[in-house]
């Protein structure tokens, strides 16, 4: 039997446990959930990528910045340089701008890239992505700097969602154009939106380059094994992507980055589930049909509590729990 060079050691797991203990609501987890969490995440060959940690590290080559780029971009894009992914404020009330990635075209600095991973929708995303450009386009000038200095922006945002679209494609490009004629009002800012679970294949040699590349980006951390059929300009990606080739701090980091999210995210179905069920036995107990009914939006509502503490989306945990976002802005009010 092949032995699974992936596994976790008993002192791993103690020591991930206290990772996992860092964070209050998957504090309440019994030991055995605990570990079935870490080792669902820690024991994979590959990590996931969709996660912002783990997109950053595998960009920080830029080889593998480059091949994304150049799938997804219009313009082939040569060497390129990275710079400071935190914007520098005008004045301390500024909202404060960080990137998961900036960098700009070595051989043409003119271009600029801001590359963003997102997870999950989140309300006002799209104000976001232009938020970001409009505010880098903003720090290109000083003092008495002429306009015709400013240069492009590209926005590359993955989303490992998708929106509501007029037409069913892999990549939205927008850019500011005439309303009738279509006619470009300029290029100071593109924002390219890439909604990976449009990706309707699973072969990838059935897909394009494009396809191939945000298919393995959203997919990487189920692959068993390198597979066969890899083109083999991802062979860096794979080998970049291995969890047991983390140094230890990194997996440290890799692991809190991937809880934030199942925190947020993947945690809260559960304690909604639990919440329905405690609510369930308090009316059984009861035994009145209003008791049962009382029971469970208690229920319902201790978790909302504990989801809004969470900073999980308010939307989403109306359309999981079941109440209003009026009860649940209540909530954060008591």
């Amino acid at each position: 039997m092949q032995k699974n060079e992936n596994a976790l050691t008993p002192e791993q797991l103690r020591e991930y446990r206290g990772i996992v203990d860092e964070m209050e609501k998957l504090r309440t987890l019994t030991l055995e959930e605990k570990e079935n969490m870490i080792t669902a995440i820690m024991s994979r060959p590959f990590m996931d990528l969709t996660c912002d940690w783990a997109f950053k590290h595998l960009m920080s080559r830029p080889e593998n910045l480059r091949l994304l780029l150049n799938d997804i971009l219009p313009e082939e894009v040569g060497e390129i340089e990275y710079d400071p992914n935190e914007l520098i404020r005008m004045s301390p009330e500024d909202k404060n701008v960080i990137m998961d990635v900036l960098c700009h075209s070595k051989e043409d600095p003119s271009r600029t890239f801001i590359v963003e991973m997102q997870r999950q929708d989140k309300t006002a995303f799209k104000n976001r992505m232009f938020y970001y450009g409009a505010a880098h386009i903003r720090n290109q000038l000083s003092g008495s700097e002429s306009y015709h200095l400013l240069h492009p922006v590209y926005i590359i945002c993955l989303m490992n969602f998708t929106t509501i679209h007029q037409a069913d494609k892999l990549v939205y490009v927008y850019q500011m154009r005439e309303k009738e004629s279509g006619e470009l009002y300029g290029n100071l800012l593109s924002i390219y939106m890439c909604e990976l679970p449009r990706i309707k294949k699973n072969r990838l040699s059935e897909m394009s380059s494009l396809e191939q590349t945000l298919f393995i980006i959203r997919n990487i951390h189920i692959f068993a094994s390198v597979p066969e059929d890899l083109d083999p300009r991802y062979t860096q990606w794979f080998k970049d992507a291995r969890t047991i080739e983390l140094q230890t701090r990194e997996k440290q980091q890799y692991l809190r980055a991937m809880l934030t999210d199942y925190e947020k995210n993947d945690i809260a179905t559960a304690y909604l589930e639990r919440g329905r069920i405690e609510g369930r036995e308090e009316g059984r107990e009861e035994g009145r049909a209003e008791g049962r009914a009382q029971g469970e939006i208690e229920g319902r509502k201790a978790v909302a509590r504990g989801l809004l503490e969470l900073g999980v989306d308010i939307r989403l945990i109306s359309a999981s729990s079941g109440l209003s976002e009026e009860e649940l802005k209540d909530l954060i009010k008591n």
